[in-house]
């Protein structure tokens, strides 16, 4: 499952032109954690992949696509939603969220 996200975000990185120092500095992570995420060695904090998403503004279904659980967020009509932060969602989000409860 990791060396599958890892490929994920290597396809997204050089898609968007960028390489693992520019990415690395982007999410403010040492340029060898990004190396050591995309090969499969480290798995990386839901908050690192939060910033991995937001600096490449990709959907979370090219990060996630083909892992297990994952293949629902690409499918058509499906909200995806980043993985959550331990913290209590607040605002819109929040809202949003009691409504479907």
């Amino acid at each position: 499952m990791l060396s599958r996200l890892g490929e994920n975000i290597q396809a997204a990185r050089v898609a968007h032109g960028f390489t693992q120092e520019r990415l690395a500095e982007l999410i403010d992570l040492h340029p060898r954690a990004v190396q050591k995420i995309e090969a499969g060695e480290l798995n990386p904090k839901s908050t690192t992949l939060m910033r991995i998403q937001a600096a490449m503004r990709c959907p979370w279904d090219a990060l996630l696509r083909a892992l297990p659980g994952g293949d629902r967020a690409s499918s058509p009509g499906t909200p995806v939603e980043p993985p959550s932060t331990g913290r209590r969602p607040v605002g819109l989000v929040a809202a949003t969220r009691a409504r479907r409860t």
